[in-house]
């Protein structure tokens, strides 16, 4: 006998063919499932001996459209339902729900799909034209703790640049007899020095001591990471449309208040989506089919496709099984699923009431879950969505190379969702370099006493001091907020009207030498760079060798 197969055109669970597909006018997830079961059942020892069964079927499409609802008034089905029980088909392939209102009526396989019932919206797309958006990609805190990160390196540098003895310099090299020195690590210069390499520009400044390098080094360091990780943050946000919808789960649906903004929800009007509202115990569910009832006209679809249509062109929200949506989801990535699915149902052939063959169907079905079968032609299905360039045969495993390379739904969804690695970066993902940092600071103000505290010892050497004094006289130096500019008139080789517009510059009483017509001055940070010259050689032009400055006889 030739099984009567009554279906719904439902992609992707059923396409309609235009031309003839193995003597059947459709194709899709089922009919690729009736094939797989016909060779079984024809090569199965467990039904007439060795031979198997003769499974032959031709599929038609249901009259009206509709799964198969009872009609209140009168107590008839339609839809395939309906045909099942008036014996014009004797078998139902499609997405049906088993119930048990309806498994009153027909005989139901064991189910081959299992799904929830999902709400699906249009995805609303946020105000991207933020002109702030570019400091999304650092978490605010971040953005504070850089600040606090720019004041302290440059107020620690600014210390350390006048504490340690190794930035205080001859600004007139050629003078090798001046008084005077001075210090390029003023206020204003150490903060454009940090900004500047903060910015990745650099500066025309550039440390000297071993102490003010580690700093420095340290600093270069931070902000080659923090600007790199920043950049790269700042891409992902730029390319990244974030979804803004008020409504993120079913009960932020049925919660809304009635005004103009509100988002209409409802479903298709003859499906077990619809009896689940109306039958469900839960206070909640049971009001959401009663806000739909109340509103049959502008909520109720009369197909899938109607729903899906109308939540793309409304405001509105479409109630549906979730394996159903799967396909439209995968296909049209302005559509969004809203929340979990709710109430786990099942999806299973329906048969005549006490038919002989829902026995062997059942086995089919089971034989075909072990062998993954059924979870492999769903995946071809639904996610490949191999079924759109029309059916395929034995053995043909076709798929469109252009949709296997697009980016898919879900991927775009969560990238919309704010889920993705578009999110700001927080203490949790580089605070490390902060404590770098930290660190590198710290050990350049260790190097940087140690700096001091060996060249006053050399300096108490060469004046005769006490190693206190002479650390005492310094650190009275540096402590000052403002360096004297101070010289003395007599100085041979400095001008009295000379104008010295220079910060941090420091000079001591010329100190008569052993020579009447050679001087040496000093200062607390320079003492023992200059010496008085030796009488008995020639003369020689003035000298500084980098490391001491020396006069010659005048």
């Amino acid at each position: 006998r030739t099984l009567r197969i009554t279906t719904i055109v439902q992609p992707p669970f059923a396409f309609e063919n235009n031309g003839s597909y193995y003597g059947h006018k459709f194709y899709g997830f089922l009919p690729k499932l009736l094939e797989e079961m016909k060779l079984y059942l024809e090569n199965s020892s467990s039904f007439c001996g060795n031979g198997g069964i003769k499974f032959n079927y031709v599929i038609h499409q249901v009259k009206d459209g509709t799964y198969g609802t009872k009609d209140e008034k009168d107590g008839k089905w339609n839809g395939m339902i309906g045909e099942l029980i008036n014996d014009e088909a004797d078998m139902a392939v499609a997405p049906l729900t088993i119930n048990t209102q309806r498994q009153e009526v027909v005989s139901f396989t064991t189910p081959y799909q299992y799904f929830g019932i999902t709400v699906v919206m249009k995805k609303q797309t946020g105000d991207n034209s933020n002109k702030f958006s570019f400091l999304e990609p650092l978490h605010w805190l971040i953005w504070v703790y850089v600040f606090v990160a720019y004041i302290s390196v440059t107020a620690i540098l600014y210390v350390v640049g006048r504490f340690t003895p190794y930035e205080w310099h001859n600004p007139h090299p050629c003078n090798q007899d001046s008084s005077i020195v001075e210090n390029q690590f003023t206020l204003l210069n150490t903060a454009w020095f940090s900004m500047g390499a903060l910015m990745q520009q650099g500066s025309d400044i550039t440390p000297y001591a071993f102490s003010t390098r580690i700093i420095s080094g340290f600093w270069w360091f931070f902000t080659l990471i923090f600007v790199a990780s920043y950049t790269a943050n700042l891409a992902a946000f730029l390319t990244v449309t974030r979804m803004a919808t008020p409504i993120n789960t079913v009960k932020d649906l049925a919660q809304q208040n009635e005004n103009d903004k509100m988002i209409k929800y409802g479903t298709v009007k003859t499906g077990s989506t619809k009896l689940f509202f109306k039958d469900s115990e839960d206070p909640l569910y049971k009001q959401m089919g009663e806000n739909m009832d109340k509103n049959e006209a502008d909520v109720y679809v009369k197909t899938f496709a109607d729903g899906i249509t109308k939540t793309m062109t409304e405001k509105y929200a479409f109630l549906a099984e979730s394996s159903m949506l799967e396909y439209p989801l995968s296909k049209d990535c302005t559509l969004m699923p809203i929340g979990s699915p709710l109430n786990e149902k099942f999806y299973g052939f329906a048969l005549q009431l006490n038919s002989p063959y829902t026995e062997m169907i059942t086995t089919a079905i089971l034989k075909l879950q072990e062998e993954n079968v059924i979870d492999k032609w769903k995946k071809f299905a639904f996610d490949q969505r191999g079924f759109e360039n029309g059916p395929i045969k034995d053995g043909e495993n076709k798929k469109d190379d252009e949709t296997s390379m697009k980016k898919s739904c879900a991927a775009i969804r969560k990238e919309a969702s704010g889920d993705s690695d578009a999110t700001s970066l927080t203490w949790d993902n580089i605070g490390g370099i902060f404590i770098i940092l930290g660190g590198g600071m710290c050990l350049g103000i260790l190097v940087a006493i140690i700096e001091f505290i060996w060249k006053a010892r050399k300096n108490a050497e060469i004046d005769k001091k006490s190693l206190c004094a002479e650390m005492l006289l310094e650190l009275a130096f540096v402590l000052k907020c403002k360096g004297t500019k101070s010289v003395s008139p007599n100085s041979p080789t400095i001008p009295k009207e000379s104008s010295l517009d220079v910060d941090y510059v420091h000079s001591r009483p010329r100190l008569p030498s052993n020579s009447s017509n050679s001087y040496a001055y000093e200062s607390p940070l320079t003492a023992g760079y200059m010496k008085p010259p030796n009488h008995n050689s020639l003369d020689y032009p003035p000298m500084y060798n980098g490391t001491r400055l020396m006069d010659s006889t005048v």
